[in-house]
């Protein structure tokens, strides 16, 4: 039989919260809607990643230089 405070902890887990940024929200591994006022955040983190990740894979880089745009990506 589940304990009842687990079923909280799934529930408040699911369930977005207003008074914490979206990336908190992310990493702490609740749902992030893309309707969500703050998404457009998350999407420049995205869309610039893609874009460090195709600079990445298309040409040789240096390891200094490799390096340098995995920082960039956060990595």
């Amino acid at each position: 039989m589940q304990n009842t405070n687990d079923k909280t902890k799934a529930i408040t887990k699911a369930t977005p919260s207003t008074n914490r940024d979206i990336f908190t929200r992310d990493l702490n591994g609740e749902l992030v809607d893309m309707n969500d006022p703050e998404f457009g955040k998350i999407k420049e983190i995205i869309l610039r990643t893609i874009e460090l990740t195709h600079k990445l894979n298309s040409a040789h880089h240096s390891p200094e230089s490799t390096r340098a745009i995995f920082s960039e990506i956060g990595l």
